[in-house]
């Protein structure tokens, strides 16, 4: 096995761990918690409580139902355009959001017409779930690698 082939691996196992532990934890959340029913896990510092949500990050754009499944698999496209485009230190935060992205819109689209399956309350702040902590970390790495390159590239023309 090659260097490439093992990035290759990499980059692939990535999205599919991440969707598959979001599905297997909104299958559970779905089976055993009632909506709006709040699990205390650790006080008030972490519940679990089952909503659903039709609009994107923190509920806004709850009005446009259907429409933010088509955008955020069009969201999805571009993403994977950009993943094609990269080199590998920005393929890898981009499979974390492509894994979270595709599990949300598979929410969206086939299992609950409610909207997305948030469960996960911390400090009683939004409710979410693996997919939104998957794309947010991804999306924090990204600026992370980018900061990073941009000052690797003025320590060069310095």
């Amino acid at each position: 096995m090659t260097k490439n082939d093992g990035k290759t691996i990499l980059l692939i196992t990535i999205p599919l761990l991440i969707l598959i532990f979001d599905r297997v934890t909104k299958y559970i959340v779905n089976l055993i918690i009632l909506p709006g029913q709040n699990i205390s896990i650790l006080g008030q510092l972490l519940t679990f409580t089952k909503t659903f949500n039709k609009g994107f990050a923190f509920g806004m754009g709850q009005q446009f139902g259907i429409i933010n499944a088509a955008v955020a698999t069009l969201i999805v496209f571009a993403l994977i355009y950009f993943f094609t485009k990269s080199d590998f230190q920005l393929k890898l935060p981009l499979s974390v959001i492509i894994g979270g992205a595709i599990s949300n819109i598979i929410d969206r689209i086939f299992f609950f017409p409610n909207g997305v399956l948030d469960f996960i309350r911390v400090f009683g702040f939004s409710t979410f779930n693996i997919a939104d902590i998957a794309i947010t970390l991804g999306g924090i790495w990204i600026l992370i690698v980018l900061i990073k390159s941009e000052k690797e590239i003025n320590k060069k023309h310095k």
